[in-house]
């Protein structure tokens, strides 16, 4: 018999006060495989730096991720659709499959 992966969560929030709590050290958690859920605890701000760094994402694209943020927000059962001047903010010619993405 194997062993399966699996992911628990030590976390649990009220919808009201936006805050995550835990029984666990956060040190444990992340020394444990907590480090999947790091980027989700970061706020707005710090989660948008760390994605422009991490993606070296220039102007255009910022301004497409905060668009298509802004709107999951709003309405975060919606499906997003982006139009065709949307993806031309994305531009990243020489990605490997991006071409043909676009199609």
């Amino acid at each position: 018999m194997g062993y399966n992966p699996c992911i628990t969560s030590t976390f649990w929030g009220k919808s009201d006060d936006n805050k995550v709590y835990s029984n666990d050290v956060i040190n444990d958690i992340f020394f444990n495989g907590g480090d999947l859920i790091k980027d989700h605890l970061l706020n707005y701000n710090d989660i948008i730096s760390k994605l422009i760094s991490k993606y070296n994402m220039n102007n255009n694209q910022i301004i497409l991720l905060e668009k298509i943020f802004k709107n999951k927000v709003k309405e975060k059962n919606k499906l997003i659709f982006l139009s065709k001047s949307d993806i031309k903010l994305i531009d990243i010619p020489n990605y490997e499959g991006f071409k043909e993405s676009k199609t």
